[in-house]
């Protein structure tokens, strides 16, 4: 495969994979049953940074409210 058909191909695949795609399974469970996902990312924190998980020295209360347990 020369430069121009790997440019392309790479292109097309780009473009693809910017499509909004909806999935099917989304609308199987109703609104009030589907389970909430929340992705923290943060640059060089580890698990133990929390204070929820044990960490005496960093405050973390708005973090602490998300892991606590809810009825």
């Amino acid at each position: 495969m020369d430069r121009r058909k790997f440019l392309k191909f790479l292109g097309l695949g780009a473009a693809a994979s910017a499509l909004p795609v909806k999935a099917p399974a989304a609308n199987i469970l109703p609104e009030a049953e589907r389970p909430n996902v929340f992705f923290v990312i943060a640059d060089d924190m580890t698990w133990s940074d929390a204070g929820c998980y044990g960490n005496p020295d960093v405050k973390t209360p708005n973090i602490d409210k998300l892991t606590a347990d809810r009825p």
